[in-house]
């Protein structure tokens, strides 16, 4: 059976908990607010299948013949409403158009971020836009498969550890299925998404949240709620405080410390993300409103990739210019004090103000440190 000893070896895909025949795993949140598997040992046959599913247990390199794209859709309607410049829309919008199904992370009514499905363009916004909280995948791997064994068309997007997570837990390829993964920073607690929300709502309904509204711009991104009194509350996306403990990664699940995805050891065909600087690399591309990089690992991503590709502006790149400033495809976060002080302070002070007092402190910490270079660099020349 699973036994979790060092969560940093478990990612939360819940595979184990989709394949074991018994239903005798359970996914029970930690004080950090994360899923990890507990199982009922009275029901457990023994079967080791929610071992052998464990993506982290059993690691495999895959080979990749990797081509990267700087890219934006066509329609500008559709690179809007999108966090980077709306790739997985149009991708989405394929294989809804070849009655397909699409998978991936949405907003529940109360704002909890769970994996769902959809087989209609017109709910495409329900899984559009950039969600930094990690999603609740439940029993979504057995409808996949479900749909997969009936030969629907089938487009699974999430984090490189869920899509590794589905693979192993389908143990067999499916010409139907394409796969999409992200340029992840790493998943923030959805337990602390709660009660940030709480602290913030004050007691009133939302009706709608944005992480990454960018009406005037990706360089001008927003964070916005909208209450359903018709308050809104709208943040410069860098000074929004639970942006930025997500950034300083105050509340990442353990397991991104040490990724086990990253660079080409993915289980996608597309990695996709914000091709941050790409002004730098490809000049007069940009349009300013938002560019996707897009990896493409192998031969399905190949053939679908030219199925799609009249519906986009794109422009080949390589994997220096990507990852100039996008460093977590290729590495890990790295992991500091700074976690553990904020779990314990934030319920005394709650979470802003915890964040804020944070963040001073880094801040303090960074000109200190600059200062010293400097110095010592005046030191060394003279």
């Amino acid at each position: 059976m699973i036994k979790i000893t060092n969560k940093k070896k478990c990612s939360g895909c819940e595979a184990c908990s989709n394949i074991c025949p018994k239903q005798c795993i359970s996914m029970k949140e930690d004080i950090e607010g994360f899923l990890y598997p507990e199982v009922n040992t009275d029901k457990c046959i023994e079967c080791h299948l929610c071992e052998k599913v464990c993506p982290i247990k059993n690691e495999v390199n895959y080979n990749t013949e990797d081509e990267i794209y700087a890219c934006y859709a066509k329609k500008y309607s559709e690179q809007l409403t999108s966090s980077s410049g709306g790739f997985f829309s149009v991708l989405a919008r394929y294989i809804l158009s070849m009655n397909g199904i699409v998978y991936g992370a949405s907003f529940d009514d109360d704002f909890n971020v769970k994996h769902s499905y959809i087989n209609d363009v017109n709910e495409l916004e329900l899984l559009k836009g950039t969600k930094y909280v990690q999603s609740r995948m439940g029993y979504i791997f057995k409808d996949v498969k479900k749909n997969l064994d009936e030969d629907r068309l089938v487009l699974f997007s999430g984090t490189s550890c869920q899509v590794a997570g589905l693979k192993f837990f389908l143990r067999q390829d499916y010409k139907n299925l394409y796969t999409v993964d992200l340029i992840c920073h790493g998943v923030p607690s959805p337990k602390i998404w709660r009660e940030y929300l709480n602290e913030i709502s004050k007691g009133r309904s939302i009706e709608y949240i944005n992480f990454r509204n960018k009406m005037n711009g990706s360089s001008e991104l927003c964070f916005e709620i909208k209450y359903s009194d018709g308050q809104m509350m709208q943040e410069k996306y860098l000074k929004n405080n639970y942006i930025n403990g997500f950034i300083k990664n105050m509340y990442l699940r353990p397991s991104c410390f040490e990724c086990h995805f990253k660079e080409s050891n993915r289980y996608s065909d597309f990695t996709i993300g914000d091709f941050w600087g790409v002004d730098e690399f490809h000049r007069k591309f940009s349009n300013g409103h938002g560019t996707s990089v897009v990896v493409v690992h192998n031969k399905k991503g190949r053939e679908i990739f030219q199925s799609i590709k009249t519906d986009i502006n794109y422009v080949k790149s390589d994997l220096d210019s990507m990852v100039m400033w996008n460093i977590c495809y290729k590495e890990s976060v790295k992991e500091d004090k700074l976690k553990k002080l904020f779990y314990d302070k934030y319920e005394e002070i709650g979470i802003n103000n915890t964040i804020e007092s944070l963040t001073k402190i880094n801040e303090k910490k960074s000109l200190l440190q600059l200062i010293r270079n400097r110095v010592k660099r005046l030191h060394n020349k003279y």
